[in-house]
C-alpha cells in the first residue's frame, strides 16, 4: 500500500481529480445558469402581467377622472345644484321645484355614464347630502332623493321600466350622506361587496363676480372592478391571476386550493414590499403579488401564479442533455491524462526521491540523472549542485554561529531572530533573561508562549508586514516585563540570505518608557501653550520676557522676536496701570497667584481692557524661576455689556427710553425736585386712531409711523426733558425744572405741533393726532405711580374733548375714570347676569298707520342704575370689544322673538337688527348670521340688518364684500342714519341694499326747515331711482307724517306711533289690532 502514498500516485490522482473537478464545476455552473434562466423568464412573465393590469387600471382611472371633471363643469349642472344647495332645506322642501331639478340631474348622470362607460355617478350638495345618481352596481337604475316630512324618499327609474319614477331603495353602493373627510384627493380604491372600486370626486364650483368660488356640490364617479375584470386580465396576461383582500375574500381564477394554501394571503403579507413586486414559495406554483392600497388603510393583493411543473420540466430536460455531454467528455479525457502524467512526471520523480534518500544517509557522492530538459531535469541538476555546496558550507556555518552568539550576548539591547513562520530561532541573553528562560530554550516557541494573546498578535502583525514588504520597520510599542507594561523602541528588519531571499526577521529593541513620558508631557504643554485663545507670557525672575504664544501676537500685534528680552512695562497702557502692576508682585510672592482687570496697550498704541492672571513657577527648593502671565482681551465683552444695558433700557423700535429707564429717570427727577423745591411735570401722550392705521395699512406701516413720530418728538424736546415709549402708541414725557403750569402747556403744544405736518409712510400720506394728559408734581401726586396714573386719566379727558388736544389733571377726572372702569366691569357681567333686554319700536305704514315690521333696540337693566340708555354703554362696548358678544346676543334674541311672532300669526314682514362697524370689519359676521338663523329656525327673508352710513363709507370695499355675502344668505339690508355721512353715489349703487333710513336729524324740523325738507326730498328721489324702500326715523308729529306721505315716503317709525317697548307689549298691541 506504500505506492498509494507516493508522489507519483498523488500526482496522477491530482491530475485526474482536477479533470473530474473541472467537469463537475462546469456542469454544476451550467445547470444553475439553466435553472436561473427559466426562473428569470417566469419572473419577467410576472412583471409583464402586473404592468398589463396596471395599464388597464390607469386607463379606467383616466376615463373616470375626465368624465367626472367634465360633468362638474357643466353650467346646467352647476345651476341646478346651486339652486338646491342655496334654497332647499329639509324643513322647507318644495318637491314641485326641487324634484324636477333632481330628475334633470339624474338624466345628466345617466347620459354621462353611458357615454363614458362609468359604473356609477352620484351628485351631492355642498352639505354632503345625496341629490341624484346613476348606478349599475346591481341593476341599471337612475334615481334621486326627495324629502317628505323631514325624511328622505328615494325615487328610481329602471332601464326596463316605462320611464316613470317609482319609490325604491337606495343601492347599497351609495351613501345618503357623503363623508367629506374621506373624499379622494385624486383617485382612490375602495372595498365593495363584489370586489373593489375606482372612485374619484370633483367639486362643483359656483363663481361669483368678484372671482371668488363657492363649493355648492360634489360629483362622485365610480368604476366597479369585479370578477369579470380579473378573468379578462387572466386571459390577457397568460398566467393565473386573482385579487385577495384583507378580510379573506378573493376575486379571480386561482383555484381554491392554491388560495387556501396561501393562508388567506398571510404568506404574501410576510414577504410584501409596499408598492413593489414580491415573490412567494408554494408547493405547486411560483407566485408573485403586488400590494394595492385601498381607502381607510385597507389593502388588496394582486396575485399571479405559474405552475412549477411547467418551469421545472423545462429545466430537467436541459440539464439531462448537459449531463450526457459531460459524461462522454470524461470518458475520453481521463485515460489520456493518466498516460501523460505517468510518462512526464512519475519516472523523473522516482530518480529525485532516490537521490534525496542517499543524501539523508550522508552519501554525498551520489548524483541524480534526469534526461529531460523540463523543470524536473533542472531540479535534478540543481540537486547535484546542492550536494557539492553542502559539504563546503557546513564548516563555515558552525564558525559563523559561534561568532554571532558571542556578539549578541554582549549587546545591552534585546535581540531576537524569527523564521518566516514567525517561530523563534534564537535570542540574546538579555532578552532571555527578560522572558525568564535560557537562550537555548527559545527555539521553536512563538510570541503566544510569552505574551497575552492580543499583544502577541500585534507583534506578529508587524512581523508579517516586514516579511511581506521586505522593508525595515521602526516603532514604539508596548512590552510586558515582570508583569508590568512598558514601552520599547523596536527595529525589525527582514533577514536575507546571499541571494536576497527573506529567511526570517532580525529584531532589536530597548526600553524608552521614561523618555516617552517626558516627551508626552512636553508635547502636551507645547500644544496648550500655542493653541490656547488666551495670551500667555513667560517672564524670567528678573522681569524679562522669555516666551510668548500665538494668541499674544494676535491680541497685542507684537511678534515673539519683538518682545523677547523686553520688560513687560512697555505693555502698560498708562501710569495708573503701571502702578497697579507694581502692587501685584508682593501678592504673587505671598500667595503664588494674582488676577484682576487691567488695561494694556497694543502695538498700534490702542489701549484695551484685559483680564490678567499672574502665577509664580518655583523649583524644587521653592525659589521662583519664572512667572506665567495669562490674559484675555475683554473688549468685546465690555462692548456687549454696554449694548445689553442699552437694550434693557430702550425701546427696540424707536430707541427711546423704555418703561424701566423712564421710571428710573422719573424717580431721579422727583428726588431732584424735592431737594431743590422745584416742580416737575408728567405728560401722558396717546396717538389718536393709530389702531386704524394698523388695521388698514398693516403693522409694518404702523411701526414705521411710530419711528417717524419718535424722531419728530426728539427734535422738539428740551435737553433736560425725557420722552419714553411705554408700549403700543403711548408716550410719556418727564418735564423737569417747571416753574408754572404754562411751561407744561408749551411742552404739550410743541408735541401737538409735531402732527401738523403729514406723515409719509410706505407711499401713503397719513394724518395723525394725539391726546395729551398732564399731571404736576407735587400738586397732582407725590410719587411716580400716582403722577403717571393721573396723567393717563387726563389723557382720556382729552380724548373725550375731541382728541388732538391736551388736558390738565383734576380730581374730578379720577371720579369719571373710576365710574368708567366700574361701568366696563358691570357691562362685562351684564351678559352673564341676563341684564340686557330687547325693546322693539314698530315700523308703520304711513297711509293706514299699521305696523308692518319692527326694529330691535338693546337696553341695559342695571340693578342699581335702572334702565341704561344705549348712548351710555354702546360706545364703551365698542371701545372695549364687548360689542361682539353683545351683538350676537341681540341678533339671536331678536330672531327668536321674530320666530315666535310668526308662529303666532302676527303680520310682521321682518325684524331689523343694527350691526356695529366692529362686527362688520372684524370678520365672522356672515357665519354668525347664518348660524343664528339655523339655530332659531327663522327664514332669512324675515331678518333685516342695519348698518350706519359712516361705517359703510369708512371701509367701502371691505363692506361691499361682506354685504354681498350677507345678501346671498337671503337677508335684507338697510343703511341707517342716511344723510349724516359722506356717501359716494358711485359706491352707493354698488351696495346690495334694500332700504335707506332717513336720519331723525333731518325729520326733526320738517316741514318748517326748508333745508331739511329739501334733503328729505333728495333722499326719497334717490331711493326711487335706485328702487330702494325709504323709511323715515324720528317721526313725532302729524305734520311730519303728512309731509313724508306727500313727498312719497310711505313708511316710518317714531314716538308719534310708539316708543321702543318690550316684546310682550308689542305682542299685545298687534294681537288687538289683528282682532
Amino acid at each position: 500500500m506504500a505506492f498509494i502514498y507516493g508522489i507519483k500516485f498523488r500526482l496522477q490522482l491530482l491530475l485526474l481529480s482536477s479533470i473530474v473537478l473541472v467537469l463537475i464545476v462546469v456542469g454544476f455552473s451550467l445547470s444553475r445558469l439553466i435553472e436561473q434562466f427559466h426562473l428569470d423568464a417566469a419572473q419577467e412573465q410576472f412583471s409583464h402581467a402586473f404592468e398589463t393590469v396596471n395599464e388597464e387600471l390607469a386607463l379606467h382611472e383616466a376615463q373616470l377622472q375626465n368624465n367626472a371633471a367634465s360633468l362638474a363643469q357643466r353650467d346646467d349642472l352647476i345651476s341646478s345644484v346651486n339652486m338646491i344647495y342655496q334654497y332647499a332645506t329639509v324643513d322647507d322642501y318644495q318637491p314641485l321645484i326641487f324634484d324636477v331639478e333632481k330628475q334633470r340631474i339624474a338624466d345628466m348622470l345617466r347620459n354621462q355614464a353611458r357615454a363614458g362607460d362609468i359604473g356609477q355617478i352620484a351628485v351631492y350638495d355642498g352639505r354632503g347630502t345625496l341629490l341624484a345618481f346613476y348606478s349599475s352596481a346591481e341593476t341599471v337604475v337612475s334615481g334621486y332623493v326627495s324629502w317628505q316630512a323631514g325624511l328622505p324618499a328615494i325615487y328610481l327609474r329602471t332601464e326596463q321600466g316605462d320611464g316613470s319614477w317609482q319609490p325604491g331603495a337606495l343601492p347599497v353602493a351609495l351613501a345618503l350622506e357623503l363623508d367629506m373627510s374621506d373624499w379622494p384627493a385624486n383617485i382612490a380604491f375602495r372595498r365593495c361587496l363584489r370586489g373593489f372600486v375606482q372612485e374619484t370626486a370633483r367639486p362643483i364650483l359656483r363663481a361669483y363676480p368678484d372671482n371668488t368660488l363657492l363649493t355648492v356640490g360634489t360629483v362622485v364617479a365610480t368604476n366597479f372592478v369585479t370578477r369579470g375584470f380579473v378573468e379578462a386580465m387572466q386571459q390577457k396576461i397568460g398566467v393565473e391571476f386573482a385579487v385577495l383582500f384583507d378580510d379573506g375574500a378573493r376575486l379571480g381564477g386561482l383555484n381554491a386550493v392554491v388560495v387556501k394554501q396561501l393562508g388567506d394571503v398571510a404568506t404574501l403579507r410576510g414577504n410584501e414590499i409596499e408598492n413593489g413586486l414580491t415573490g412567494a414559495e408554494h408547493d405547486d406554483y411560483f407566485l408573485a403579488a403586488r400590494v394595492l392600497p385601498l381607502a381607510r388603510e385597507a389593502k388588496a393583493y394582486m396575485v399571479a401564479a405559474v405552475r412549477k411543473a411547467v418551469v421545472q420540466g423545462e429545466i430537467r430536460r436541459t440539464q439531462t442533455v448537459l449531463l450526457v455531454v459531460l459524461l462522454l467528455s470524461a470518458l475520453v479525457i481521463v485515460p489520456v491524462g493518466s498516460w501523460a502524467a505517468t510518462r512526464t512526471i512519475s519516472r523523473p520523480v522516482d530518480k529525485l526521491v532516490q537521490g534525496a534518500e542517499a543524501i539523508e544517509r550522508g552519501d554525498y557522492e551520489r548524483r541524480v540523472e534526469v534526461a529531460s530538459n523540463d523543470e524536473l531535469g533542472r531540479l535534478g541538476n540543481a540537486f547535484n549542485g546542492m550536494v557539492d555546496a553542502v559539504q563546503t558550507r557546513e564548516q563555515a556555518l558552525r564558525e559563523s554561529e559561534r561568532l554571532y552568539r558571542l556578539l549578541v550576548d554582549n549587546l545591552p539591547q534585546r535581540v531576537f531572530h524569527k523564521n518566516t513562520d514567525l517561530i523563534y530561532v534564537s535570542c540574546n541573553r538579555q532578552y532571555a533573561d527578560d522572558l525568564g528562560i535560557t537562550p537555548e530554550t527559545i527555539a521553536g516557541k512563538t510570541d503566544y508562549d510569552f505574551y497575552p494573546p492580543e499583544l502577541a498578535e500585534s507583534y506578529r502583525d508587524v512581523d508579517r508586514q516586514v516579511i511581506a514588504d521586505g522593508k525595515l520597520d521602526e516603532r514604539e510599542e508596548p512590552y510586558l516585563k515582570d508583569g508590568v507594561t512598558r514601552y520599547i523602541h523596536t527595529v525589525k528588519s527582514p533577514l536575507r540570505d546571499e541571494q536576497g531571499r527573506t529567511m526570517g526577521i532580525l529584531g532589536i529593541f530597548w526600553d524608552v518608557t521614561e523618555q516617552r513620558q517626558i516627551e508626552v508631557r512636553l508635547r502636551q504643554a507645547a500644544a496648550v501653550f500655542e493653541s490656547t485663545a488666551e495670551g500667555v507670557m513667560i517672564i524670567g525672575a528678573g522681569g524679562q520676557i522669555v516666551a510668548v504664544n500665538n494668541a499674544f501676537t494676535s491680541i497685542t500685534g507684537y511678534s515673539q522676536d519683538e518682545v523677547m528680552g523686553q520688560s513687560i512695562a512697555f505693555l502698560h497702557a498708562d501710569a495708573e496701570g503701571e502702578a497697579l502692576f507694581k502692587n501685584v508682585w508682593p501678592q504673587v510672592h505671598q500667595s503664588g497667584q494674582w488676577q484682576g482687570e487691567t488695561r494694556a496697550r497694543r502695538k498700534g498704541g490702542e489701549s484695551f481692557p484685559q483680564w490678567l492672571t499672574v502665577s509664580a513657577v518655583r523649583d524644587e527648593r521653592g525659589a521662583v524661576t519664572h512667572y506665567v502671565l495669562v490674559f484675555t482681551d475683554i473688549t468685546v465683552l465690555k462692548r456687549s455689556q454696554q449694548q445689553l444695558d442699552h437694550l434693557a433700557h430702550h425701546d427696540p423700535l424707536t430707541d427711546l427710553p423704555n418703561r424701566v429707564l423712564f421710571n428710573m429717570r422719573l424717580t431721579h427727577a422727583l428726588s431732584h425736585a424735592r431737594r431743590n423745591n422745584h416742580r416737575a411735570g408728567v405728560l401722558f401722550l396717546d396717538l389718536d386712531r393709530f389702531k386704524d392705521v394698523n388695521d388698514t395699512l398693516g403693522h409694518p406701516v404702523g411701526d414705521a409711523l411710530l419711528q417717524q413720530v419718535a424722531h419728530r418728538f426728539q427734535k422738539h424736546m428740551r435737553e433736560t426733558d425725557t420722552i419714553a415709549r411705554t408700549g403700543g402708541d403711548e408716550f410719556i414725557v418727564i418735564a423737569e425744572e417747571v416753574t408754572a403750569a404754562n411751561d407744561l402747556a408749551q411742552v404739550a403744544q410743541k408735541l401737538l405741533d409735531v402732527f401738523q405736518e403729514t406723515f409719509r409712510v410706505g407711499g401713503a400720506d397719513i394724518h395723525l393726532g394725539a391726546s395729551i394728559g398732564i399731571s404736576i408734581f407735587p400738586d397732582d401726586g407725590d410719587d411716580a405711580e400716582t403722577l403717571v396714573k393721573n396723567a393717563d386719566i387726563a389723557m382720556y379727558r382729552a380724548k373725550e374733548r375731541g382728541r388732538n388736544n391736551y388736558q390738565f389733571y383734576t380730581a374730578a377726572l379720577t371720579a369719571n375714570a373710576v365710574e368708567r372702569f366700574q361701568m366696563e366691569v358691570a357691562l362685562r357681567q351684564a351678559l352673564e347676569r341676563n341684564e340686557l333686554v330687547l325693546y322693539f319700536q314698530p315700523k308703520v305704514n304711513l297711509a293706514d298707520g299699521k305696523t308692518y315690521a319692527t326694529e330691535a333696540l338693546v337696553r341695559w337693566r342695571h340693578p342699581e342704575l335702572g334702565l341704561v340708555a344705549p348712548d351710555r354703554f354702546i360706545p364703551l362696548a365698542e371701545e372695549t370689544g364687548l360689542i361682539q358678544p353683545i351683538g350676537v346676543w341681540v341678533l339671536r334674541t331678536a330672531c327668536e322673538q321674530m320666530k315666535q311672532w310668526l308662529d303666532m300669526g302676527l303680520p310682521l314682514q321682518h325684524v331689523a337688527v343694527n350691526l356695529s362697524g366692529m362686527q362688520i370689519l372684524h370678520g365672522g359676521i356672515v357665519t354668525t348670521v347664518w348660524q343664528v338663523l339655523q339655530e332659531t329656525g327663522l327664514k332669512p327673508q324675515y331678518l333685516e340688518l342695519e348698518i350706519t352710513e359712516t361705517v359703510v363709507m369708512g371701509h367701502a370695499e371691505e363692506t361691499i364684500r361682506v354685504l354681498d355675502e350677507l345678501r346671498d344668505l337671503g337677508v335684507s339690508l338697510a343703511i341707517d342714519d342716511f344723510g349724516t355721512g359722506y356717501s359716494s353715489l358711485s359706491y352707493l349703487k354698488r351696495f346690495p341694499i334694500d332700504t335707506l333710513k332717513i336720519d331723525r336729524s333731518f325729520v326733526r324740523d320738517t316741514p318748517d326747515d326748508a333745508n331739511d325738507a329739501a334733503i328729505i326730498r333728495a333722499v326719497i328721489a334717490l331711493g326711487r331711482s335706485l328702487q330702494l324702500e325709504i323709511v323715515a326715523e324720528g317721526v313725532e308729529t302729524a305734520e311730519q307724517q303728512e309731509f313724508l306721505l306727500t313727498e312719497g315716503c310711505n313708511t316710518a317709525q317714531g314716538y308719534l306711533f310708539s316708543r321702543p317697548v318690550p316684546a310682550a307689549w308689542l305682542t299685545e298691541s298687534m294681537q288687538k289690532s289683528k282682532g
